[in-house]
């Protein structure tokens, strides 16, 4: 599947929308006191995570700093995964992990060039993930009544959209380098088979004779 390139204002808007979830996940430690130490951990690893990868995506660095930031959000979802029990939250949890686990893969996949892994075919299975478990999260925050449970919503909502734009993103940014020297390879090939076809057409007319046509042909091909 050929990928649309990405653009630079698409990678600083990318960095925002990180930045934007960052501090989303700062709010949350407003109940410090009140949370357990895993989703303590879980939330500053969170916070870590997509301010690296938002740096990252500023200064355009698809590195091992980027790896690290995919890393550590991979770590936080782990500890939002140990942080709560009940059948809902841990499917909500275990959903978020392994939308961030396979973003970790692609990582892997695309900067250390290992393992092996069709980046491109799957770039859109995190946000799908991230999206039920968003989902769910909505479906557990409808405890209350009246105003709080309208509030509970939209904050859900809002999550909802930045957690499965935030799983797009990523693995599009990681894979658009790659995309873009690719369609400038292929662009780069069609130019010469152009080139190749308009000499082979003067040939073809007795406008050059076809060693005349081989020498440019060789040309095209080897420049």
């Amino acid at each position: 599947m050929k990928m649309k390139s990405y653009s630079r204002n698409t990678e600083v808007l990318s960095a925002v929308v990180l930045a934007i979830s960052a501090l989303l996940n700062l709010t949350s430690l407003r109940a410090l006191a009140f949370l357990p130490i895993f989703s303590i951990l879980g939330i500053l690893a969170a916070i870590a995570g997509k301010g690296i990868l938002a740096f990252c995506m500023f200064k355009s660095r698809r590195d091992n700093l980027a790896l690290i930031g995919v890393a550590v959000l991979a770590g936080s979802s782990l500890f939002s995964f140990l942080s709560f029990g009940g059948l809902l939250p841990t499917l909500m949890n275990l959903l978020a992990l392994a939308s961030n686990a396979l973003l970790l893969l692609m990582a892997s996949a695309v900067i250390l060039k290992k393992p092996s892994f069709d980046v491109e075919s799957f770039r859109i299975v995190p946000a799908i993930l991230a999206g039920v478990s968003g989902v769910l999260s909505i479906i557990m925050s409808m405890t209350g009544f009246g105003f709080a449970i309208i509030i509970a919503i939209i904050t859900g909502l809002i999550s909802l959209v930045i957690s499965v734009l935030m799983a797009l993103i990523i693995p599009s940014w990681l894979v658009a380098q790659t995309a873009q020297q690719r369609n400038a390879a292929e662009a780069h090939n069609t130019m010469k088979a152009q080139q190749i076809a308009y000499y082979q057409d003067l040939m073809y007319k007795g406008a050059i004779t076809p060693e005349e046509f081989e020498r440019k042909r060789w040309e095209i091909e080897n420049s």
